[in-house]
């Protein structure tokens, strides 16, 4: 979602289709997020390859991988 970048930051209520007040949560996935998202959120997680099947020249696999 953010590699590409983002043009629009909304308020989360607005980005789900919540009223204000209401309660819920807003779930973003994608890589480099802006600076001001990851100072609102509540949690932030960064995943990093340890090892991986690709390492030993398996292809990916159309539609789960590509």
């Amino acid at each position: 979602m953010f590699s590409g970048g983002t043009k629009n930051l909304v308020e989360p209520h607005s980005a789900g289709q919540m009223r204000p007040g209401e309660k819920g949560e807003l779930i973003l996935t994608g890589r480099r997020a802006p600076a001001e998202i990851m100072e609102r959120a509540d949690l932030v997680t960064e995943m990093r390859q340890v090892k991986h099947y690709y390492d030993q020249g398996v292809p990916a696999r159309d539609g789960i991988e590509r």
